[in-house]
């Protein structure tokens, strides 16, 4: 009667909590408490599931999604025990960030692997209720992001540490609601409409990021989306809908995000004489990162790393004063920052999560998932994506959000015990 019972609620249990798990993500950027609070207690719960799954033996492994799970845990790991390691370090916020975001990652595996053996008890009106609750979380980024913007009249960040961070999370966030939108909207001229839709509102609070990085690769990210998933229609709605969205684009970008792009081009034409700029003093960072890297297992402390890019950019590149002043905090690209400070060991843990989520979304169909990790490599080329705890915990959210939900109803009801 007991076991009957249990397997009566635990449907309804499922439901509660993939919903709690959009909630979360969908308030993280305004409401991070609650979020953070929510995170933790759904990954408990994945946590027990895990050990009964194990107990009980009747899963049935899914190699792709199990590489997925042992990836996360394996850059959690890393990142964790290389920050208690360091502990002593003087960039406390530095070690923080890390051994947090290391713990959220093996969280966020054991939250995958409970949301994926468990997506056949997912109902179609919680996936419409989802989609509907992260509408209404991109839209109250918008409203809080122009309202931010209104007061201080500079570069939003939404409560993150900088505009950089927030144009990521941005789009992590937007994508997945357009994946939840593209799977209950079945008509394919609403469709079209509700992507230029996202797409105007993921650029209009990039533009007030003023991130040169996120405007530059959101639009390629959202026009690979395009051709693939809208590949079947005809070329006169493509062509429309590609058009309609330039126009959108174009009309939206303010004075002063013209005046970021032209810069581009004057920065990087005036290096050699004056590298004392945004362009000029990442160059000199990524050159006096890679020359303060030790090609070993276990990395080395960040005061070390730090004291020696310093040193290289007073000798080699001319004092540049701007590099010298934010080599500090991050080399400004996530493989080369992982490689200076947690080693070999910590490269690896990044391509393996790469790879890892690659295969599972190409073998599973989850093909979502491609245009999440497209976004974590691209913007990790100019930024250090993953040294944030708040942008790994949005990130396992989206990862497993966009991996339990099923590319069609038929799909939905295929499981794995």
């Amino acid at each position: 009667m007991k076991l009957k019972s249990l397997k009566f609620y635990e449907p309804f249990f499922f439901n509660v909590c993939f919903t709690l798990a959009v909630l979360s993500l969908a308030m993280a950027l305004f409401y991070d408490a609650f979020s953070v609070k929510v995170f933790y207690c759904l990954s408990y719960i994945g946590i027990v599931y895990f050990i009964i799954d194990m107990i009980r033996k009747r899963v049935v492994v899914n190699r792709p999604l199990a590489l997925l799970c042992i990836s996360l845990f394996v850059i959690g790991l890393t990142r964790f025990l290389w920050g208690k390691y360091f502990h002593d370090s003087s960039w406390g916020d530095v070690i923080y960030n890390y051994t947090t975001g290391g713990k959220r990652f093996i969280l966020g595996a054991f939250l995958v692997w409970f949301f994926w053996y468990r997506r056949h008890l997912l109902h179609e009106n919680t996936i419409k209720l989802a989609a509907g609750i992260l509408v209404l979380g991109t839209l109250a980024l918008v409203y809080f992001g122009y309202h931010e913007w209104s007061i201080i009249h500079r570069r939003i960040q939404l409560g993150t540490d900088s505009s950089g961070t927030v144009s990521y999370l941005i789009v992590f966030i937007f994508i997945t609601c357009l994946a939840f939108l593209k799977r209950v909207v079945n008509n394919s001229a609403i469709s079209l409409v509700i992507f230029i839709a996202i797409l105007g509102f993921n650029m209009a609070l990039l533009f007030l990021t003023e991130s040169r990085a996120a405007l530059l690769f959101t639009p390629q990210i959202y026009f690979v989306y395009f051709l693939f998933h809208y590949r079947f229609i005809s070329w006169k709605w493509k062509v429309a809908t590609l058009l309609a969205s330039i126009v959108i684009i174009i009309a939206l970008v303010p004075a002063s995000v013209w005046d970021r792009m032209h810069s581009i081009q004057t920065e990087v034409s005036s290096y050699d004489n004056n590298n004392s700029t945004s362009i000029g003093a990442r160059f000199s960072i990524w050159k006096s990162g890679w020359h303060s890297t030790e090609f070993s297992l276990s990395g080395q402390n960040p005061d070390d790393r730090n004291t020696k890019a310093r040193n290289w950019i007073k000798t080699e590149e001319r004092g540049n004063p701007e590099a010298y002043k934010n080599v500090i905090y991050h080399l400004h690209d996530d493989l080369l920052e992982t490689l200076s400070l947690q080693g070999l060991m910590g490269l690896l843990s990044v391509l393996l999560l790469y790879f890892a989520t690659a295969w599972h979304a190409l073998k599973n169909r989850r093909y979502e998932l491609f245009y999440l990790l497209l976004t974590l490599v691209m913007f990790g080329l100019t930024d250090t994506v993953l040294i944030q705890r708040q942008t790994v915990m949005i990130l396992c959210l989206c990862i497993l959000l966009v991996g339990t939900l099923s590319s069609s109803k038929k799909e939905g009801h295929e499981k794995d015990v």
